[in-house]
């Protein structure tokens, strides 16, 4: 193993310069030369409660949401399962979720 021809890397070499080269990946963002745009996040409200209409009402108070009034609302439940809740959508949660943008002035809701 004396006589490395150039460019050759054994197992260790390689193993090495890939710890190495992953490791600076994080401090990529810092660099000038690569441009990162800022992301937004998603707000999430969790609620507990036993009782639907009022952990709708309640979440959707937590949450900052567009102006509905005058607005056309769609509506997108999960229910590409016939399996119970959570796996698609509870009917109680979304007829609240419909009574609560109605209330809230929507022009139209559709599912």
């Amino acid at each position: 193993m004396g006589d490395e021809k150039l460019g050759a890397w054994d197992r260790r070499r390689f193993l090495k310069g890939t710890v190495l080269g992953l490791a600076g990946i994080p401090a990529a963002r810092y660099i000038p030369l690569i441009r990162t745009e800022k992301k937004e996040t998603a707000k999430v409200a969790l609620i507990k409660t036993t009782e639907r209409k009022v952990g709708v009402r309640e979440a959707l108070n937590l949450v900052v949401h567009p102006d509905m009034k005058g607005r056309n609302v769609v509506l997108k439940p999960n229910f590409n399962t016939s399996d119970p809740c959570p796996g698609s959508t509870y009917n109680d949660t979304l007829a609240q979720l419909v009574r609560e943008i109605h209330d809230r002035g929507a022009a139209s809701i559709a599912l």
